[in-house]
């Protein structure tokens, strides 16, 4: 829309009152003209019933004189821009105008092309104050908000740790004004599924995407309730409910993540806490929430849970992995598939088994094959595979994840056979590894040791049952552990030393391998 600026002329002269109403077209130059006044105090009235941004007025009308006009506006707290009329040539007038903050001093009679020039100035003076103004509020109310949400999730936080006491927490509730009361909570813990895939690298490491789309989401949505809210990482939000009714919450519940899901297309799953008497002991709440929470990696189970599925755990037990490990020493990755598909069917005891038996189990796999093989000396994967697991989504990445690990232990084997037995092969090898900061592909090999690209490119695969591409990639990740866990690089510079044209895709090519981003695993050794 657009802009307009109010005006009020103030003159006990009827032929000049006239005379301004025709001197401009108004309209044209955005001016709301809102009338004359014929003496000081109407003026004064008009000022204060309207409010006008630009008051033109004769230095001498009745009633009191424009001066004196413009020392009652302004002890009123008016700020209109003030235009001094004067007949007469007194330079006494002009210096009492400018002292009492007059925007400008024209004589009688009025030169319309000067005129202009100075409305036009003034009405974009007007327009820019209030475009300041108005972002002044803006950012006051997005510090308020701002500091109200970090008051929020501080909160959140201290009664977690169970560090308030009563008095504190009632103390907190009034001061912050946080829409709880301490009686009967239960707390709700949300796993945020499909995070956007930024083409921006940095993304990665900052709070946005799906869970600050959430956090909005929930600020419109529970306006007024006694619910509050914030998050616990870049894949999890917690909610802490006023409730005396698990059951009108869990409905609730599935009711708001439905809603999310159709206004915001975020996938999300809820799992509901166990009720607590008090604010005081919600972080028991919680932990049953997080723990329920953790079945999100099985979304065809439905969108929510609460705590009955911890007491449903069945018998838990610990499977053997001899035939695996009969595979990766064959380094037969064909066989490794499928006898990790037969050893996962025998931990689905249940249709969906506790996910931290999973975790377990696989990761017990990882390290016993590892353990026994720890004369070859293997490097594909030496970290924590508990943790990495609990960074996916869902239990088919798990799997794949898992399984990429150990079909990537028999291929490691491979290498290192042929490396040993094949001199050729080793002098390609050594070349990738002294290159490894260059584009290296098969045709700078090939050329390096003298045979042709379409030769070696079936030998390397027959010696390591691995493809060029594949071999640089693990190289150029492994190196990149390496070289995280001693804090030298932030991921940035190693995706550039590595010739990695977008951040995004070493980010991509790191986490698959490890599970982590670059940025959470060099966190997890600092």
């Amino acid at each position: 829309m657009e802009e307009r600026v109010s005006l009020l002329l103030a003159d006990d002269e009827a032929e000049i009152r006239a005379g301004f109403r025709n001197l401009l077209d108004w309209n044209e130059y955005g001016i709301d003209y809102l009338g004359t006044a014929g003496n000081g105090v109407e003026a004064l009235n008009m000022i204060r019933w309207h409010e006008p941004d630009i008051v033109i007025t004769d230095i001498q009308i009745p009633g009191m004189n424009g001066l004196e006009l413009l020392k009652h506006a302004r002890s009123e707290k008016f700020e209109c821009l003030f235009v001094i009329l004067s007949g007469y040539d007194d330079f006494h007038y002009a210096q009492t105008a400018i002292r009492q903050g007059v925007y400008d001093y024209i004589l009688k009679p009025v030169v319309a092309e000067e005129f202009a020039r100075l409305i036009r100035k003034m009405t974009d003076e007007v327009i820019e104050k209030r475009n300041q103004h108005r972002h002044q509020v803006k950012m006051s109310r997005s510090l308020n908000a701002a500091n109200k949400t970090i008051k929020q999730q501080n909160f959140i936080s201290e009664l977690l740790r169970e560090e308030l006491t009563q008095a504190q927490i009632d103390e907190t509730l009034e001061r912050d004004d946080i829409r709880l009361h301490s009686g009967r909570s239960a707390a709700v813990v949300l796993h945020i599924y499909d995070r956007p895939r930024p083409a921006v690298s940095e993304w990665a490491d900052t709070l946005e995407g799906s869970i600050a789309a959430t956090l909005g989401f929930l600020k419109h949505y529970y306006r007024g309730q006694r619910v509050i809210f914030g998050h616990m990482n870049r894949s999890s939000v917690i909610l802490f409910h006023n409730t005396d009714s698990l059951s009108n919450l869990y409905d609730d519940t599935g009711q708001m993540l439905a809603a999310l899901k159709s206004s915001s297309n975020i996938q999300a799953f809820g799992a509901v806490g166990t009720l607590s008497d008090s604010l005081r002991q919600i972080h028991k709440s919680y932990r049953t929430a997080s723990q329920a929470a953790s079945w999100h990696i099985f979304p065809e189970m439905g969108a929510l849970t609460d705590t009955s599925i911890l007491r449903s755990v069945g018998s838990q037990h610990l499977v053997k992995d001899e035939r695996i490990l009969k595979d990766i020493k064959a380094c037969d990755t064909e066989a490794v598939k499928r006898d990790f598909e037969a050893y996962t069917k025998l931990l689905f005891f249940t249709e969906f088994p506790p996910p931290a038996y999973l975790f377990s189990m696989y990761n017990f796999l990882i390290m016993d094959i590892r353990s026994r093989l720890s004369a070859a000396g293997l490097q594909s994967y030496t970290d924590d595979a508990y943790q990495a697991m609990r960074q996916f989504d869902t239990f088919a990445e798990i799997k794949a994840w898992v399984l990429g690990i150990l079909t990537e232990y028999a291929n490691e084997l491979s290498v290192q056979q042929a490396r040993s037995q094949d001199p050729l092969i080793q002098k390609a090898l050594e070349y990738m590894a002294e290159n490894i900061f260059n584009k290296v592909g098969v045709e700078e090999v090939c050329q390096y040791i003298g045979y042709s690209k379409s030769y070696f490119s079936k030998y390397f695969r027959q010696k390591t049952n691995l493809n060029f591409r594949d071999y640089i990639l693990d190289l150029k990740i492994t190196y990149a552990q390496q070289q995280l866990k001693t804090n030298a690089h932030t991921p940035k510079e190693l995706s550039l030393m590595l010739g990695y044209e977008e951040y995004s895709s070493f980010s991509r090519a790191f986490k698959a391998r490890t599970g982590f981003s670059p940025s959470d695993y060099q966190k997890s050794f600092y």
